[in-house]
């Protein structure tokens, strides 16, 4: 049987006690420096450090796209890096691609 989004998000739920979907948005003024480096190490930092707490994952390409072509790649390693965390605790923990669009980059960057 092919589990849906639905069960998996109530199963994850059941595993971590929690309700807490958690936003991954490198912006550029929570980053020590604008590049795509350091929002790979902002992301990874926060999927590690709030996995077991974490209900879901949110990622919105728009915040990644502030980094150019390079966000595609950027955007797979923290998609990458919520699939090991799943595996280290041994609960899928589900994604969701936020793909709406703001209006202007002020509330973005």
């Amino acid at each position: 049987m092919t589990e849906t989004f639905l069960s998996l998000l109530e199963k994850r739920v059941q595993d971590s006690s929690s309700l807490i979907c958690i936003g991954v948005e490198p912006r550029l003024r929570d980053l020590p420096n604008p590049s795509a480096v350091a929002a790979l190490d902002f992301c990874l930092n926060l999927v590690q450090q709030t996995a077991p707490y974490t209900a879901a994952f949110s990622l919105n390409p728009a915040y990644f796209e502030t980094f150019g072509v390079e966000y595609w790649t950027l955007l797979k390693q923290v998609v990458d890096a919520i699939h090991s965390e799943s595996a280290r605790l041994g609960s899928t923990i589900p994604i969701i691609l936020d793909a709406r669009r703001r209006s202007r980059c002020g509330s973005l960057c």
